[in-house]
């Protein structure tokens, strides 16, 4: 099994306000890792590249699991 796959399918297990805490604690990385390279400290540009696509599809499953819950309704 890919990497990718095997983390989608860990994302997945997890509940909405899980998925909703780990979207704000990446994207503050991320934020952190923009102040420090403006800053002059250069950091590898595929971390922030790996965390931004790994943002992406958490909050493609939280949209997910936001409409599920809307037409279960």
């Amino acid at each position: 099994m890919s990497k990718r796959t095997e983390e989608m399918k860990q994302l997945k297990e997890k509940s909405l306000d899980e998925l909703v805490v780990l979207s704000r604690e990446l994207t503050t990385e991320i934020d952190n890792e923009r102040v420090k390279s403006y800053f002059g400290d250069q950091t590898k540009v595929n971390d922030v590249s790996v965390k931004r696509k790994k943002l992406a599809r958490v909050k493609t499953l939280i949209n997910q699991m936001n409409k599920d819950k809307k037409e279960d309704k």
